[in-house]
């Protein structure tokens, strides 16, 4: 058996291209808005809705939505180590036997 050792370099959120970033950012949107209950909306989530009926203008409701949290979407993207492509970098996913 050998053993081999490999170098995987990680970024932060701010290390990754813009283009990575915006993918990831969209991402957290869609997934904050998908797990958004009819029941149960945020704050934000009525704040983004009322003001896009009112201004009839529904298609603008994701980026007002995203105003009222990027903040909270920075952090949260912020607090993850990423691949260079995006990929949330996690150990498990490297801590593996390679047999040659």
């Amino acid at each position: 058996m050998q053993k081999v050792q490999v170098t995987i370099t990680i970024y932060e959120f701010d290390e990754l291209d813009p283009t990575v970033q915006s993918k990831l950012i969209e991402q957290e949107i869609r997934f904050r808005l998908h797990m958004e209950s009819a029941n149960e909306w945020s704050k934000e989530y009525r704040e983004a809705l009322e003001e896009s009926e009112r201004m009839r203008t529904p298609w603008f409701f994701e980026g007002m939505y995203y105003e009222r949290v990027k903040d909270d979407v920075y952090k949260t993207l912020r607090d993850q180590l990423y691949e260079k492509n995006g990929q949330i970098f996690t150990k498990e996913n490297y801590e593996r036997v390679v047999y040659l």
